[in-house]
């Protein structure tokens, strides 16, 4: 009531269209409003999302035909530190934690779905805060009522591999390699979620054993490597 238009980005996202109007399936539609630091905060009814303010920048780029399913970026924007990337992670699996608590699975979870905002701490020139948003719930799909356990889990086994491709993403494309050394910590505990999430070289963990894992247990290593920082 006391806001204008502009203060709230509105999304078809989560109805089909039939004839000549957008019928919502509220099988889909989350009976409370989903509000979190992490997450953008989608009011009861899942149309209307709060605006985030202009200090936020896209993590990422969508695929190219290069790519095909993974993110692009952009080379000129600075990278982030080992304890930074640390810091995306753990707010990532602390949204996911927050979203899979909602019986919701994202389904779009990358990096261009992620809003990132860096400010300087006052008084520190060398050190960063960093802030996390997880966006665009175009892709959301219920885990509720309707949905089969096997099909839940799976479709959270899934999410969490999603995750996994963007902690590679981090350790890859987005930490500057003059700022590791005495930061192996972070970049440990990084390697380790990524092993235990997508596996390497043809060592690919099944959505079986995936299932056995939760964000729940990821943000929980995450924030314990970072409150020793």
């Amino acid at each position: 009531d006391n806001g204008t238009m502009s203060d709230f980005p509105i999304t078809s996202i989560l109805g089909v269209i039939s004839g000549n109007s957008l019928q919502l399936n509220s099988s889909l539609i989350p009976g409370d409003s989903l509000s979190h630091r992490s997450v953008v905060n989608i009011p009861a009814g899942g149309i209307v999302m709060s605006l985030i303010p202009k200090e936020y920048t896209l993590l990422g780029k969508p695929p190219s035909f290069e790519t095909i399913t993974r993110d692009t970026f952009d080379p000129n924007v600075p990278k982030f530190s080992p304890i930074e990337a640390c810091y995306i992670a753990r707010d990532v699996a602390r949204a996911m934690k927050e979203v899979h608590a909602a019986k919701l699975c994202h389904g779009d979870l990358y990096a261009h779905n992620l809003l990132v905002r860096r400010s300087r701490i006052s008084g520190d020139d060398n050190s960063t805060a960093i802030s996390v948003r997880l966006c665009d719930f175009g892709g959301a799909t219920s885990l509720g009522s309707g949905v089969s356990p096997d099909i839940a889990s799976a479709l959270r086994a899934m999410e969490l591999r999603a995750f996994g491709k963007l902690v590679d993403d981090l350790l890859v494309s987005l930490i500057s390699e003059g700022k590791t050394g005495l930061n192996d910590k972070y970049l440990t505990v990084l390697k380790e979620i990524r092993k235990s999430t997508i596996g390497s070289g043809s060592d690919t963990p099944s959505l079986i054993s995936l299932s056995k894992i939760s964000f729940n247990e990821v943000h929980r290593m995450i924030s314990e490597t970072c409150s020793n920082s």
